[in-house]
């Protein structure tokens, strides 16, 4: 009984595996020579997020299928065993590499956009009153030109008084800007773990990350429909983790 059950388990593991295995070998078109280890590599060289977060796990269970898959010489029982957490673990993680979690699943759908002709008091009072952080800027021709945030604003109070706020446009006010803000415009189908790997990347770059804004196909003449800012870091990792 124990060696079937010893055999359903591992036979489970090997199912999951090769899941994972099989999405990155089509992903990558990549010849059956290559090993598990060198698919994750390539992948990860070809910034296929999901991947890269998960480098570490995949190369952990490859060396664990490297394991099961070698009986003893009677041939009687598998070499290691994957307990229940294990087998719990590589299903969760099939499951995040096969069908990854979009930025849809994780963006503030709620989204106020400005022109940089309004009064910037004007999206102030909004920005205040609706708690939002960041505000897309819309250029004459409709474009996504830049964005408006609370660090932009705390810069322009630490520059002029409250009083003269009432004369500035927003456009003004993204000429005050002195801190090396950047944002990203993604599609709704792109990567949460994308969304992280921006934000982590501007960090590391020493760039103060401000917003993704989503459209339908990402690009910078469509409405934005959707925004992330590094507050929604933890509700990422959050997904993302298992």
């Amino acid at each position: 009984m124990g060696l079937l059950m010893s055999i359903e388990k591992s036979q489970q593991f090997i199912v999951e595996f090769n899941k994972l295995e099989n999405f990155l070998r089509g992903k990558l078109d990549a010849p059956n020579t290559d090993s598990f280890s060198r698919l994750v590599d390539k992948a990860i060289d070809k910034k296929i997020s999901q991947i890269s977060f998960y480098a570490q796990d995949l190369k952990s269970y490859s060396d664990l299928r490297n394991h099961i898959v070698h009986r003893d010489v009677r041939k009687t029982r598998f070499v290691a065993e994957p307990t229940e957490e294990t087998l719990d673990g590589i299903k969760k993680l099939a499951e995040r590499v096969t069908k990854p979690i979009s930025v849809q699943n994780v963006m503030t759908m709620s989204v106020f956009s400005c022109r940089r002709d309004d009064l910037l008091s004007d999206v102030v009072k909004i920005m205040g009153e609706k708690l939002f952080s960041a505000v897309p800027v819309i250029g004459f021709d409709g474009e996504v030109i830049d964005v408006l945030t609370t660090q932009t604003i705390i810069n322009i109070f630490s520059k002029k008084n409250f009083s003269s706020i009432d004369s500035l446009l927003v456009d003004d006010a993204l000429d005050l800007k002195d801190s090396v803000e950047i944002f990203s415009i993604f599609s709704r189908n792109q990567l949460a773990s994308e969304a992280l790997e921006f934000f982590q990347d501007s960090t590391r770059k020493g760039r103060m990350p401000s917003v993704i804004l989503v459209t339908d196909s990402g690009k910078n003449n469509q409405k934005p429909i959707g925004l992330l800012t590094i507050s929604e870091i933890p509700k990422i990792i959050s997904l993302l983790t298992f």
